[in-house]
């Protein structure tokens, strides 16, 4: 019998096309992370958060958006409070290995 054994690597650390926006209330404010997991996992699973909340689900009365992948953090209609740092943390399982990165992103709100 052989045996194989698999390594489950982030073969690039996570980044964000723009780590740091600056936009105006009202607008709607984009962050777009990039990163590769190898071997395709079994369980991944990327959360979002702004201090130590999690933004799923959303604040009452706010919208978060996120595609299906999660890798995209979208905030609409952008209002002072939303400012300040946000944090995507990718969590990916196989067989017995886990790995679990974090990167941190920026929005500074202007008038």
């Amino acid at each position: 019998n052989a045996t194989a054994t698999l390594e489950l690597q982030l073969l690039d650390p996570i980044v964000c096309e723009e780590p740091h926006l600056t936009v105006k209330v009202g607008e709607t404010a984009t962050f777009k992370t990039i990163f590769n997991i190898w071997p395709m996992p079994g369980y991944r699973m990327v959360t979002w958060r702004k201090g130590e909340k999690s933004l799923s689900p959303p604040p009452k009365g706010r919208k978060y958006g996120t595609p299906v992948n999660r890798k995209h953090l979208i905030i609409r209609d952008v209002q002072e409070e939303d400012a300040g740092v946000y944090t995507v943390t990718v969590r990916a399982d196989i067989r017995d290995q886990t790995i679990v990165e974090s990167y941190d992103v920026e929005l500074t709100v202007v008038q």
